[in-house]
């Protein structure tokens, strides 16, 4: 079956949710300081790594990234050394409650970085996230069983929350995730909502392998900034084979911004960018249909509601 893509993709509608968000781009100053630390990073990344030849994981376990960043606090450190894994998304959505004893200059750090576009974009993305998926949920029948599954889930947080709200419902959370600790700590998550969740340590390309239940809703958040058009088919062909008719499906994209430059020198964490017409022309062509997306207030990212 052909599809015209021009057609579905104007049929696609977007839209940006904007209720209790972190709106507020960042003060120019504010802006400029963390581009000049960024092109510095940049510059001492193209040394080690283009003239030196150090690999780029070293790089980031061996050497800092800015006085800063990195050199001045442990838990920037951290960050830089785990990006792309739960530990720092852990850290950008409890940026509050983690830095709360600590020494007030490296306070000041941590707090400066946790408040860059960037971060703000993130906690607004679990927020869309969340708001979507308790509008999935409302829409079923609180009488019949709902099962949920997140693939490459990390700790889950954004979804043990939306799914907490509705203890009337008989709802089933499944998490997969390859790292063994993060589903430690969403466990930990669940038990603050008094709820019981079902996690399972897999890679999620061995989701056809797996004996899992049919799933009314799932949630893939983050992954596609990570995967290319022929990853994403291949996930959506494995996922085809454990959801019902008509599941729900909620996806995000990272599309090109501002602070794109920062997270890939700073804390040398590439992503696949996708703008509005790339992200839809993706989902088209993995076999999604009935496709809504939003942006968060910063446009930073884009989250797809969808069938499949």
């Amino acid at each position: 079956m052909s599809i015209n893509f021009d057609k579905n993709l104007n049929n696609i509608s977007v839209d940006i949710i904007n209720h209790k968000m972190e709106d507020k781009k960042d003060i120019f100053p504010l802006f400029i300081t963390s581009l000049i630390i960024s092109f510095w990073a940049m510059m001492k990344y193209y040394f080690l790594h283009n003239i030196l030849s150090i690999d780029r994981e070293v790089i980031r376990k061996k050497f800092y990234g800015n006085l800063f960043v990195d050199r001045t606090s442990d838990l920037m450190r951290n960050l830089r050394i785990h990006a792309r894994t739960w530990r720092a998304m852990n850290f950008l959505y409890n940026y509050k409650s983690i830095f709360v004893h600590k020494k007030f200059f490296q306070k000041q750090i941590e707090y400066f970085w946790a408040q860059i576009d960037n971060s703000k974009a993130i906690r607004n993305r679990a927020r869309v996230v969340k708001k979507l998926t308790q509008e999935e949920v409302a829409k079923r029948n609180k009488s019949e069983e709902i099962n949920i599954l997140s693939i490459a889930s990390g700790t889950g947080q954004p979804l043990i929350e939306a799914v907490a709200k509705f203890n009337q419902y008989k709802i089933n959370l499944t998490l997969i995730d390859k790292d063994q600790d993060c589903l430690d700590f969403a466990q930990k998550i669940a038990q603050k909502y008094d709820l019981t969740i079902k996690t399972i340590c897999e890679d999620i390309f061995n989701l056809d392998k797996l004996k899992l239940e049919k799933f009314d809703l799932v949630e893939m958040i983050g992954i596609f900034d990570y995967f290319s058009e022929e990853q994403t088919n291949s996930l959506t062909e494995k996922l085809k084979q454990i959801t019902k008719n008509n599941t729900s499906v909620i996806i995000s994209n990272s599309c090109p911004n501002r602070g794109s430059f920062g997270l890939t020198w700073v804390m040398l964490w590439p992503l696949i960018y996708r703008d509005e017409s790339d992200f839809k022309s993706l989902l088209l062509s993995s076999g999604y249909s009935d496709i809504k997306i939003v942006y968060e207030p910063l446009k930073f990212h884009l989250v797809a509601v969808c069938k499949i």
